[in-house]
C-alpha cells in the first residue's frame, strides 16, 4: 500500500500560494522551503489563478474592506490595497512560523 498524502489546511495552501506569487522566486525553492512537492505547489497557483481547476474568488469583499464614510475614492482604493497587503503578511507570516 503506497503512502498517504499529507493533508494540508485550506489556509496553508492558500498561504504558500501568496508566498510563492510575493516572493519572486523559483516554485521550486519555495515547494522545497515549505516541505511540500513542486508540482503540488504548481497545482495550488494553477487552481488559485482559476487555471485547470477551481480557482478562489479574488472579487469577495470581506466585512469592512471598503469604509462606507469614505470621502475619496483613492483613500478607499489605498485602504483595501493596504488591508489586502496587511492580510498577505500575516499569511506569510504565519507559513513561516510553522
Amino acid at each position: 500500500m503506497p503512502p498517504t498524502k499529507p493533508a494540508y489546511s485550506r489556509e496553508f495552501r492558500e498561504g504558500a500560494v501568496d508566498l510563492l506569487i510575493s516572493s519572486a522566486r523559483p516554485l521550486k525553492h519555495v515547494a522545497e522551503e515549505l516541505g511540500v512537492s513542486p508540482n503540488t505547489l504548481r497545482l495550488w497557483r494553477n487552481r488559485a489563478a482559476g487555471i485547470g481547476g477551481e480557482g478562489r474568488d479574488r472579487d469577495r469583499r470581506e466585512p469592512g474592506e471598503m469604509p462606507s464614510g469614505a470621502s475619496d475614492p483613492d483613500e478607499a482604493s489605498e485602504l483595501k490595497r493596504l488591508r489586502r497587503e496587511n492580510e498577505q503578511l500575516r499569511r506569510q507570516r504565519d507559513i513561516l512560523k510553522k
